[in-house]
């Protein structure tokens, strides 16, 4: 019996951002009997950690320093060989760059939608390119031939039903809003601050995450010096995720720059909850305006707090737009669904 293809996927991040979690969606939900993934990443981390618990091989190779990338192409040649790799997938900019001049079949991932020119050369280099929304995928100039969108993929745990325990004493006329995700001027937190204060008094607030970068301390800083602390409530980074979204009336991504694609905003759905977002980026193709949520102007406080507040006073509105985001989450959004279009992108290229 032959042996599974080896996939060698590759990320110069150690740390466990957007672009790696949905990565370690995909490793999870590859099926082993057709390919055996094995991780390349630049040092020790949670990335590696948590590939590690999923069985999936990992070595280290440093990758995030210019200088050191010749170097990295010749590890990468040698590591390759070594482990019969049939093709190469690689998940984040510098990785895309490095894989390059490898001769095996390359896939790169396209999770960003602000590419240098020298990431536009990487990707007429490259076989497939895979970008996680259309929005992406428009801003790539790569030739339809070898582009396919594919949506991430989101945990199973966030489609299952958790009990509400983490709303404590929240009587039931409090209308619990929640923002997911890292602490960084983009993703709006500001703007919601300043539409939480035009919103009903029964609307509270949780900003779930925290700073990734030491330079974002300061705007945390000033975030809390700002937030009404009777009604926000800074959580911190969580574990659990599918219970903390299950305590949640309704969730916000009020981004005010482009988001290639959205992964808050997919979870939310999958959990049964509405999404609020702006209408910018990957986001209108996740959240169906009108029918699982609501889309608003980037950075229009005044917007924000009106949809807010028209869901806060509508719970058989929420209740429906949660049902109609679960199911589009299920159609769309499922580790399973984009595990498939993978497979189907590699026996593309295999044969």
């Amino acid at each position: 019996m032959s042996l599974p293809p080896t996939i060698l996927h590759v990320s110069h991040e150690s740390e466990c951002g957007g672009a790696e979690i949905s990565l370690l969606e995909l490793l999870s939900g590859l099926d082993r009997s057709r390919f055996r993934p094995v991780l390349v990443t630049s040092a020790e981390g949670p990335l590696a950690a948590r590939a590690r618990e999923a069985r999936v091989p990992v070595h280290l190779i440093e990758m995030r320093r210019r200088l050191g990338w010749p170097a990295a192409v010749r590890s990468l040649a040698r590591l390759a060989r070594k482990e019969f790799a049939a093709l190469v997938h690689a998940n984040t900019l510098r990785a895309g760059y490095v894989t390059s001049f490898l001769p095996q079949p390359r896939v790169w991932h396209v999770r960003d939608m602000s590419y240098p020119w020298l990431a536009r050369w990487a990707c007429g280099r490259a076989d497939r390119v895979i970008a996680n929304s259309q929005a992406t995928a428009d801003t790539l100039g790569v030739p339809g031939g070898k582009l396919r969108v594919v949506f991430n993929g989101v945990d199973p745990r966030y489609f299952e039903d958790h009990d509400r325990a983490l709303r404590g004493e929240l009587g039931p006329d409090t209308v619990l809003v929640g923002i997911l995700g890292r602490i960084d001027p983009l993703k709006g937190h500001e703007i919601l601050l300043d539409a939480l204060a035009r919103t009903g008094k029964n609307v509270r607030l949780w900003i779930v995450g925290d700073v990734a970068f030491r330079r974002y301390e300061e705007y945390r800083a000033s975030l809390e010096t700002k937030a009404p602390g009777d009604r926000v409530e800074f959580l911190g980074w969580r574990d659990d995720l599918p219970e903390v979204l299950a305590a949640l009336d309704l969730v916000v991504q009020p981004s005010t720059k482009p988001e290639a694609f959205g992964r808050a905003a997919a979870e939310a759905q999958a959990a049964g909850l509405p999404v609020i977002a702006s209408r910018i980026g990957g986001l209108p193709e996740v959240v169906e305006e009108g029918v699982t949520g609501m889309l608003v102007p980037p950075g229009d406080a005044g917007a924000l707090a009106a949809a807010i507040d028209t869901l806060a006073q509508d719970p058989t509105r929420r209740r429906s737009m949660g049902a109609a985001g679960r199911e589009r989450a299920q159609r769309l959004f499922t580790r399973a669904a984009h595990a498939c279009a993978i497979q189907s992108i590699y026996d593309e290229l295999l044969g």
